[in-house]
């Protein structure tokens, strides 16, 4: 009797701290859901309203595009079609995040309905929903994988290990800020198949609920994201130390029964994507990514997934660094099953890197690893239960600099922009050859989105952007480059900006938080000039404008800071300007009043804080 109620107690202290955990989860969701329909924050923008489609197409308008608002596709980012001519509703996304979350969405759909909302799938109420089952997710993953982690080390080992996980990783980002991606309900379908598959292990493969438990689990996995039922190769391999004990596992896997039972769930869960994939192609198996395929099968992006400024894993989560550095101490040491999640998370790098678009898009991080961190806690927390104090201490230092490290560029940048060089994320050119440096390996702009994270001890104070006038010019400026013309004499290249259409290029109409995120004190201005024919009212100028309307202009005369030749000279000029908000736009060119050829070169800007 004594030991059952010690059970209770248990079980009920644990309850009561993973629901005070959700409570917890639940606002910092809320607070971080700021943007509703129509904006490219927002959680149901893009890929995620391919996922979420399926769930108003289901209980409210149907599959047939007649039935849907108009305008709703260009509302929603695009993230699927409502494709009127052969009257169907198209998503690329598979159905699992929409199945997982339909509780919630029914639950929400009530509330609208009692409270007065439009409901119609659409209207604000429902954008609060990924606020809810994000969260649920995320705790619903970090019960079960600490119930996993309790099986090989201690307590406070694991409390540590999910903590970092957590705190330090964009884990974090797609539980709280963009909850309608598919990887945080990948996170906890992980975890709950490895502590599912370790109970069906430890009671001798004989309990059939817990392996269609795992079927079940196994169907949503590839239900949600295909390539990650990857998995499953941990049923062969999970606490195996001999040879000897793999073949006894098969031995007790490969059972007429448990093959039929597990290959039955597995399609009933599946069966719905199977459905729709009827309705759209005509066929049950379809491949719905169209031309997009993994293209880099023999020659994986592996560097540039790692430690690209452009979503690279390392370089925005460091913390994984030290989930790494836990994994090869664990396969030095020969720890149990580290072997075996060593290599489920090579072949998941494998086909991360292969896939054609391995930024994977506007993403904080190497998003699609964020479920395979759930296979990085047991080598973690295994290291810091086996460590010594000041093996301990070091990691407990560089833990706590890493967590600071991803929730400042959380809250600093990535709440807000949610891309890196937004304006370019969709333009291949910029991912190979010479265009790589102005968006994949653009380490100018990660050191920017450092600096606007306000991350210590990286401040500079300052932001530089220069403009060569050049034809393969482009950064994240969008800097066409229209007053541009071929000069032999030019000071670098082969181009130069000029006034003979009243104002040069330059850097025209950037929003100010591209800049930075702190007040803008002053602009130093440094570029070669050159008077063709003179305009003696020839300016350069500032401008600062808010919603279309000039709030603040400066200019100086070029008179002023040139000689009265006609060679090319340096010139150098502050202003001082006032702050307008981070939503302002700048502007900074020469003009010339009379359309009079007045060329410029090598422009560059230095914002100062």
């Amino acid at each position: 009797m004594k030991s059952i109620l010690k059970f209770i107690r248990q079980r009920s202290a644990t309850f009561v701290i993973f629901l005070f955990l959700f409570v917890i989860s639940v606002a910092i969701a809320f607070n971080a859901n700021r943007f509703g329909s129509g904006f490219s924050q927002s959680v149901f923008w893009a890929d995620r309203s391919g996922y979420y489609i399926y769930l108003p197409a289901t209980f409210i308008h149907g599959f047939k595009a007649e039935s849907y608002p108009e305008g709703i596709e260009a509302k929603m980012g695009y993230g699927f079609i409502i494709d009127k001519e052969h009257n169907r509703v198209f998503t690329k996304y598979p159905a699992g995040v929409a199945i997982l979350t339909m509780p919630f969405f029914l639950i929400f759909h009530l509330a609208a309905l009692l409270l007065g909302y439009h409901a119609d799938g659409f209207s604000l109420i429902y954008y609060y929903m990924p606020s809810v089952s994000g969260p649920f997710y995320l705790v619903l993953g970090l019960f079960f994988l600490y119930r996993f982690l309790r099986f090989y080390t201690e307590k406070w080992s694991a409390v540590l290990a999910l903590s970092g996980i957590t705190l330090g990783t964009n884990l974090y980002y797609y539980a709280f800020v963009s909850p309608y991606m598919s990887h945080v309900y990948s996170f906890a379908l992980f975890a709950a198949f490895l502590f599912v598959l370790k109970k069906f292990i430890n009671n001798g493969y004989k309990n059939h609920i817990l392996w269609a438990l795992l079927a079940v689990i196994s169907g949503f996995i590839a239900l949600t994201r295909p390539t990650n039922i990857l998995i499953i190769l941990a049923v062969f391999f999970l606490d195996i130390k001999h040879f000897k004990d793999f073949t006894a596992r098969l031995k007790q896997l490969f059972t007429l029964k448990k093959i039929l039972l597990f290959a039955l769930i597995f399609f009933l869960v599946i069966s719905p994507q199977l459905i729709y994939w009827k309705y759209i192609s005509g066929s049950y198996f379809h491949y719905s990514y169209g031309n997009e395929s993994f293209t880099f099968l023999l020659n994986p992006r592996f560097k540039e997934v790692l430690f690209a400024p452009l979503n690279g894993m390392l370089i925005y989560n460091p913390f994984i660094g030290l989930l790494f550095i836990a994994l090869f101490w664990g396969v030095i040491r020969r720890r149990s099953n580290i072997l075996l999640f060593f290599a489920v998370i090579l072949v998941a790098l494998y086909i991360i890197s292969a896939w054609e678009s391995f930024h994977y898009g506007c993403s904080y991080g190497c998003r699609p690893f964020a479920e395979y961190l759930s296979l990085m806690a047991l080598p973690f927390a295994l290291l810091i239960n086996n460590s010594g104090k000041w093996i301990k201490g070091l990691l407990a230092l560089a833990g706590i600099y890493t967590v600071y490290f991803n929730l400042k560029m959380i809250y600093g940048v990535y709440i807000f922009t949610q891309c890196f060089l937004g304006d370019l994320w969709d333009k291949p050119e910029y991912l190979s050859g010479h265009h790589a440096s102005y968006r994949l390996w653009n380490w100018r702009e990660y050191c920017n989105c450092v600096e606007k994270a306000g991350i210590r001890p990286f401040r500079n104070h300052s932001y530089t952007w220069t403009n060569n006038f050049e034809s393969d010019f482009n950064d994240c400026f969008k800097t066409e480059n229209k007053n541009t013309i071929e000069y032999k004499e030019a000071v670098s290249g082969k181009s130069v900006a000029t006034t003979l259409h009243g104002i040069s290029d330059g850097f025209i109409h950037i929003r100010g938080e591209k800049i930075c995120r702190f007040i803008i004190q002053s602009i130093d201005v440094t570029a070669y000039v050159k008077a063709v024919e003179r305009d003696f009212n020839a300016q350069l100028v500032c401008r600062i404008a808010l919603n279309d309307t000039i709030f603040h202009q400066q200019s100086i005369f070029i008179r002023k800071l040139i000689a009265p030749n006609t060679s090319w000279q340096k010139i150098n000029h502050t202003f001082r300007v006032p702050f307008m908000g981070y939503n302002a736009t700048y502007s900074i060119y020469f003009q010339s009043p009379e359309n009079k050829q007045i060329l410029i070169d090598d422009l560059t800007l230095t914002f100062k804080y």
